[in-house]
């Protein structure tokens, strides 16, 4: 059994999100998620060894107050992916608004981050790459809610259009993967933030993959300008294990970059150069 086995993961689904029901189905069809008599929401909780489904009326980024009835190591919310781009998607991310919140959360306060889960998420992901071709699969930067949620909280999300959403044979290896970064998923003792590139960090991305490190946030360029003392606290606080490096793409923080080296210093944070 994984790092995890011991430690209660709730899943959080959408009855209002197709992407995030289809999952949601899925583990009660295929993977023998069962009800367990509970109602919340009016709806059944389902469970399957340590983890337990739920199902929310409300949009993922904006849901009821979980803590009031769940008492988890940490969520993970089942959901869509929209992009213009309309690239076929399988993202997972961290949670926080750097700026006001567009889409959920609170202005200015960054989620709890479970590094480990994120990264297993990942690569389990990236081990089903043939089952899931034509998909990317990538982090996603840190961004949207909920941002007050007392455990950490991640996002896996299919995307880029409603076909993807509905894809049921891309849904089946995606919940595998989930499964299996729970059951089976490492723990790494190095813990980074990563700061600079876009919004889909290629370069993070390998690095997560080459190396012995899990990494909570990712902070992209068009956000550094917003990135002060209380956010780096936050993150530094609401990372759980807690983060010792700040990994760096050294080409991509433009005029930032010793603003924001000043800040990382201050923070005691080990810098990595990419």
């Amino acid at each position: 059994m994984g790092y995890y086995s011991a430690l209660t993961i709730v899943i959080v689904s959408s009855k209002v999100d197709v992407a995030s029901s289809n999952m949601a189905s899925v583990l009660i069809n295929k993977y023998n998620f069962k009800s367990t008599g509970i109602l919340f929401e009016g709806e059944f909780v389902y469970s399957r060894r340590n983890m337990l489904l739920v199902q929310i009326n409300e949009e993922p980024i904006s849901p009821p107050n979980l803590d009031t009835f769940f008492n988890p190591y940490a969520y993970v919310f089942l959901s869509r992916h929209s992009s213009s781009s309309l690239i076929p998607s399988v993202t997972v991310h961290s949670t926080g608004n750097f700026g006001k919140a567009e889409l959920g959360g609170r202005d200015f306060e960054i989620g709890r981050s479970e590094p480990n889960l994120l990264k297993n998420v990942f690569l389990y992901l990236r081990k089903k790459e043939k089952e899931l071709w034509g998909y990317k699969i990538t982090y996603e930067a840190t961004h949207h809610g909920p941002t007050s949620l007392s455990k950490p909280c991640i996002f896996l999300e299919i995307g880029s259009s409603e076909k993807e959403w509905r894809d049921a044979e891309a849904a089946t290896y995606i919940c595998e993967a989930l499964i299996d970064a729970v059951e089976k998923g490492g723990f790494w003792e190095k813990v980074g933030i990563a700061f600079g590139g876009t919004h889909y960090p290629e370069k993070f991305n390998r690095f997560i993959l080459e190396n012995d490190i899990a990494v909570s946030y990712i902070v992209p360029k068009y956000v550094l300008t917003q990135v002060n003392e209380d956010l780096m606290d936050q993150m530094v606080r609401k990372s759980f294990p807690a983060a010792k490096y700040a990994i760096i793409d050294w080409k991509g923080l433009g005029t930032e970059k010793e603003r924001l080296l000043s800040l990382v210093r201050k923070f005691g944070l080990e810098v990595i150069k990419l």
